[in-house]
Order: C-alpha cells, then sequence, then structure tokens
C-alpha cells in the first residue's frame, strides 16, 4: 500500500486499529497506532518523515507469527475483528476518546531530542522507547542491518539466482532475524538462541557460494562474512549466559 492510501486511510479512521500487512510483518499507523498503544498494549513506536507526502507518520510493527495473539487480546477486550480486503485487518471498538494529536506531539518531541540533524532523506527512523518490558540488544541491530543488506545486493543477481540462490539467502537472513527478535521479547529464549545461529550458519554457506559463482565482489563478501561472524559470537556468548543462569525468560542479555 502506498504512503498516500494510507494516510488517507487513517484520517478517516475514526475508531478502528486497522493492522496493514507488509511483508512478514504487520503494521498500524497514526491513529490506529495511538489505539494499539492505549487499548491493547503498550508498544515501540517509530517515527518515519515521508519527504514526497510531506508528512511524518508514527507506527509500530509486530511479525506474522504474533498475529493471532494480537487478535485474541482485541477478543478478549470486546473488540470486533473485520477482514477489510487482502491485507487490512480492522479492529472495531476502541476507545473515540482521541488524543492522538497530543500524543503524536510528544512522540516528535522525544525525537527532536534524540537527534538535533534535520531529515535530510526521504526516510529516517528513530527508537523512541523500547519494546516494552525488553531490552534491545545489540545482535539484533546487527542481524536486522544485515538482513537489510543482503536484501538489496540479492536484487541484483541474475535471474537463473535470483529466484534460488537469492530467496533462500534472504529466507535465512530474515528467520535469524525473526529468531533474535522473538529471544528478546524472552519467548522460548535459548531455542530460538539456538534457530538463529542455525540460520546464521546456513547464510555463511550460502554467502560463500554466491562469492564463488561471482555474484558478489569480493570487499562485500568479505565485510558481509565479518558481519556474520560478529552475529555468531554475540549469539553463542547470549546461550552460554543463558545455561549459566537457567532461566529461559529473564536471562542476562549480551553486551
Amino acid at each position: 500500500m502506498k504512503v498516500e492510501d494510507i494516510i488517507r486511510l487513517e484520517d478517516s479512521n475514526e475508531d478502528s486499529i486497522i493492522l496493514l500487512k507488509e511483508g512478514m510483518f504487520w503494521r498500524s499507523y497514526e491513529r490506529s497506532a495511538f489505539r494499539f498503544c492505549t487499548v491493547l498494549q503498550e508498544y515501540k513506536v517509530m517515527v518515519r518523515n515521508f519527504k514526497n507526502a510531506g508528512r511524518t507518520l508514527v507506527y509500530l510493527g509486530f511479525p506474522d507469527s504474533r498475529l493471532d495473539r494480537i487478535l485474541e487480546k482485541s477478543m478478549n477486550k470486546g473488540c470486533q475483528l473485520i477482514k477489510d480486503g487482502e491485507g487490512i485487518i480492522r479492529v472495531i471498538g476502541s476507545s473515540t476518546d482521541d488524543r492522538f494529536a497530543e500524543w503524536k506531539e510528544n512522540l516528535l518531541k522525544k525525537q527532536t531530542s534524540v537527534s538535533d540533524s534535520e531529515v535530510d532523506n526521504s526516510i529516517e527512523e528513530v527508537d523512541l522507547y523500547p519494546i516494552s518490558g525488553t531490552q534491545q540488544v545489540p545482535v539484533y541491530k546487527a542481524s536486522y542491518d544485515l538482513m537489510l543488506e543482503i536484501y538489496q545486493f540479492s536484487k541484483q543477481f541474475h535471474r537463473e539466482y535470483r529466484f534460488t540462490l537469492g530467496e533462500r539467502l534472504k529466507n535465512e537472513v530474515l528467520n535469524l532475524l525473526i529468531g533474535v527478535y522473538q529471544a528478546q521479547l524472552g519467548i522460548d529464549r535459548m531455542e530460538n538462541i539456538r534457530r538463529a545461529r542455525n540460520h546464521t550458519e546456513i547464510a555463511r554457506l550460502l554467502l560463500r557460494i554466491t562469492h564463488d559463482l561471482h555474484l558478489i565482489e569480493l570487499k562485500r563478501f568479505i565485510r558481509l562474512n565479518e558481519n556474520i561472524e560478529d552475529i555468531l559470537r554475540q549469539l553463542s556468548g547470549w546461550l552460554k549466559a543463558q545455561r549459566q543462569c537457567r532461566s529461559p525468560v529473564g536471562g542476562d542479555l549480551p553486551e
């Protein structure tokens, strides 16, 4: 969905939490994000400036694996669920006492305090507060950055490899990121760390294949390998800390 469509949808949104499917994630923008945080639960909120649309939007997002839990919580609060087209779910019955403007203004003030620099690109994202109940582990950022670069450079693959090797490589780094995300939320922490490490090992193997097939330049190959080694080191340290404390939820976070 284009940003203009999202803006029109939210400008006319009077009483709903609108969930939009974007890839492997679901997102709520503007008034929907406000109602999500005030009606369902406090959540991580991002700020994004869309230069072409001339608007700054606030939004939140969660992986598809958490959708059922979110919808169940909505129904437990007496809300009605409506599928409004492909990839759109409306949660009807949230509060119409809309303090959205004040809420958003406070978030934008927090964004200003984080950075004094002006937005010089079409998109800028700033974390305003951590995911409720967790710390942001360093390996999450490293995994996210790796996923973004893999997705970007795999677009350059020849068609012969783009939908085979390229897709498998993208899936592995995406599953790595999801594993780290779920682990930092305390969801089957040790098992998700192990899975994330396994996906990282497979990604390293596939990356080596891309090099041997001359699909990636040497400089980028070396840098990505160093990134992968760093992620594996952090995951191994995290897993070791979990084994020592024997706590699947409340264990130490990696430094």
